[in-house]
């Protein structure tokens, strides 16, 4: 057991040094790993390679809510395709937590592609609740 863990561990590391060069492909391994995967990702949002910081944004969209803390704090990054990959991230993870940390990203980036990822992200999980109180108002209609 000691040794397929090991094994996992020595696979996602080798992945995650291919991150940088081979982008998407190896992001995507990544999320197909899943859970396992998500502390080497969460690592990997702090490589100096900018390429790396990116697509482990990306792969962490795919995994699990485990990653959307690291995400928040990667709309700090120095890199604006980095912020703009953790902001599409976060949206597609539905992580209505993030929502304060993308008004700010709005109010604070300046005009570009990752601005409107974070807009897009932020239109997306207030569309979500908007679907939730819509359910919650017709289900009362029909239990009158």
């Amino acid at each position: 057991m000691f040794a397929a863990c090991n094994s996992r561990e020595k696979e996602i590391d080798s992945l995650i040094e291919q991150l940088g060069v081979k982008g998407q492909p190896v992001a995507e391994s990544l999320a197909e790993i899943g859970e396992p995967a998500i502390p080497q990702l969460i690592r990997a949002l702090g490589h100096g390679n900018e390429d790396t910081r990116v697509h482990a944004a990306f792969a962490l969209m795919n995994i699990g809510e485990t990653a959307v803390p690291a995400l928040i704090e990667a709309l700090a990054d120095e890199s604006k395709y980095v912020r703009g990959e953790a902001a599409a991230a976060l949206g597609g993870m539905d992580a209505k937590v993030a929502i304060p940390a993308l008004e700010g990203a709005v109010a604070s980036w300046p005009p570009g592609w990752q601005r409107h990822s974070a807009v897009e992200a932020l239109r997306i999980l207030r569309e979500s609740d908007k679907g939730v109180v819509r359910n919650y108002i017709e289900a009362q209609r029909l239990n009158r």
